[in-house]
């Protein structure tokens, strides 16, 4: 075995190259000499302009992925994240980069990361139901994070072209647009006789649990997220005993938990109560429960696991068949085409607004107090969306 003067060595059919240059090791074969001088003039100019460029040298750091540099993002963030935000990006990470999570992050290429773009893109618009989904736009802008996270800390090339968020565009989604989505109580009553007109779907929900979940949001006016935490436990009749009279007043538990795709998430965002009370009417109470018993619900069932297997319907799926409802609810001609088609299930919120104060007169401090908002907020939520219903008041008794 003859060695030259640039550290190439003969190594039976194969050409060798063993060299250190600037404190890098290099080392690789190449079948023939030519190939193998080419490659090593390559690597030694591309440790020269990592050099100039600034980018770390150093062994250990130069091995690390795509996975390490996440982790090292994360624990940066530290207290800055929400709990709920932290385990929700780290959901993300964990279920759509797999393909490039091992990839280490100085031989990333802009390539790697306009396949995996589109390979995000191609997944998505293939699921049915998803064609609204945000979800490439969210998943390229954590990876747009960590990369930028990387290049401060010399990890890999600042040229790195960061520009594919460019190529994707952030829908506004039903859920994110507040113009329509909420009813009057009147067309609440429609939608709850329609429900129970429609066509079983062979596919989607019973239409008796949707019915339930129609009202339950309704009149609650929970966050979709707080609702899929709720259990049969949580909805209670105490017993008041006043000089002048005794009587039931009836509520649901709310938890400061939101629910998130796949398990239950401690949320420090919305409201300062761990938990809060929230009044609903007695008939109601009694409705609610009805539907429970009769359903064989234990004390410990999530109220919207419908298939008992302990986890509540994801959210995409509540989403998804009230617009199959309301959808097939105009085309057989039960729905008027005036009614709007954009109800999401946070629309169910602003339509309890309407409710709490025009249906039962509530004080508006009572019903900001109902729904966890300021007197403030609620004030302003009102004013947006009010219909000025013409409909007989009543009051809790």
């Amino acid at each position: 075995m003859s060695k030259n003067i640039n550290g190439l060595y003969k190594e039976g059919n194969l050409w060798r190259v063993k060299k250190q240059y600037k404190r890098v090791k290099i080392s690789f074969t190449k079948s023939s000499q030519q190939e193998a001088l080419f490659e090593l003039k390559y690597r030694m100019k591309e440790i020269d302009d990592k050099i100039k460029l600034g980018i770390c040298l150093d062994k250990e750091i130069r091995r690390k992925t795509l996975q390490d540099v996440f982790d090292e993002f994360v624990k940066e963030k530290g207290t800055r994240w929400k709990e709920n935000t932290k385990r929700y990006n780290m959901l993300l990470f964990k279920n759509h980069f797999t393909t490039i999570s091992s990839t280490r992050v100085d031989s990333l290429k802009d390539d790697d990361i306009s396949k995996w773009i589109q390979k995000i893109k191609q997944i998505n618009k293939a699921k049915d139901g998803r064609e609204l989904s945000n979800l490439p736009y969210r998943l390229a802008g954590l990876l747009k994070e960590v990369l930028e996270f990387a290049i401060r800390k010399k990890y890999c090339s600042p040229l790195l072209d960061l520009s594919f968020m460019n190529t994707i565009a952030k829908i506004n989604t039903v859920s994110q647009r507040t113009e329509n989505n909420y009813i009057n109580y009147n067309e609440f009553k429609l939608l709850c006789d329609v429900v129970q007109k429609i066509p079983e779907s062979q596919n989607g929900q019973r239409n008796i649990d949707m019915l339930f979940l129609i009202k339950f949001l309704y009149y609650t006016g929970v966050r979709i997220g707080e609702a899929r935490a709720i259990k049969k436990s949580d909805i209670i009749k105490e017993l008041v005993r006043t000089q002048n009279e005794t009587k039931y007043n009836c509520y649901v538990y709310v938890y400061k938990q939101f629910g998130d795709n796949n398990y239950i998430l401690d949320n420090t965002l919305k409201g300062n109560n761990p938990k809060r009370k929230v009044r609903i009417k007695q008939e109601v109470y009694e409705e609610f429960m009805n539907y429970l018993e009769s359903n064989n619900y234990q004390d410990d069932d999530y109220i919207f696991d419908f298939h008992k297997n302990n986890k509540p319907l994801y959210r995409s799926v509540i989403s998804n068949n009230l617009k199959r409802i309301i959808k097939l609810a105009k085309k057989l001609g039960y729905l008027p085409e005036t009614f709007t088609d954009t109800l999401s299930p946070h629309g169910f919120r602003y339509s309890n607004t309407i409710y709490l104060k025009n249906i039962l007169n509530l004080s508006i401090e009572l019903a900001a107090a109902n729904q966890g908002h300021t007197v403030s907020v609620m004030l302003n939520i009102y004013t947006r969306i009010d219909k000025s219903e013409e409909i007989s008041i009543f009051s809790f008794k």
